[in-house]
């Protein structure tokens, strides 16, 4: 999972009111099994870092370094909304989630990453990495909660 925590810019209010508060996006614990029992969660740590005979394809840590500026905007942006009591810390922190889950899901077609061997492409018919049931893709998510 990937954290932001902010430290605010508004004020020793904003700071208070998200003090005890992160918002995670990522592969959740009990994200599920493929048929033939490894965890999404496996699945997911081998794809993002790679092995000696998979070749590394980040969709958690790229795409969110790679969205720094608009996830930090939207931060500036909720928390001057928080400030201007236009929004509550929760509210503020879904919409950053949501942008962080986003981007994630987005890198599985707007990515860099090499294709598939050519064993893979036979054993799944397609050369496209990380498409195959949807699985890993759907569970990513987000969560706002404290700390």
């Amino acid at each position: 999972m990937f954290k932001i925590i902010h430290k605010g810019n508004y004020g020793k209010q904003i700071r208070k009111l998200l003090k005890n508060m992160e918002v995670i996006a990522g592969l959740p614990k009990g994200s599920g099994s493929y048929p033939d029992g490894k965890t999404v969660i496996e699945v997911g740590a081998t794809n993002e870092f790679g092995t000696e005979n998979i070749p590394a394809r980040s969709f958690i840590r790229t795409p969110i370094q790679n969205s720094k500026k608009d996830i930090f905007k939207l931060v500036a942006i909720q928390s001057k909304k928080m400030y201007e009591l236009k929004s509550t810390p929760d509210a503020s922190l879904e919409l950053v989630g949501t942008l962080m889950e986003n981007k994630m899901k987005e890198s599985f077609v707007d990515n860099d990453w090499q294709e598939n061997s050519q064993s893979t492409i036979k054993k799944k018919g397609s050369s496209t990495p990380l498409i195959d049931s949807g699985q890993l893709r759907q569970a990513i998510t987000h969560e706002v909660r404290k700390k």
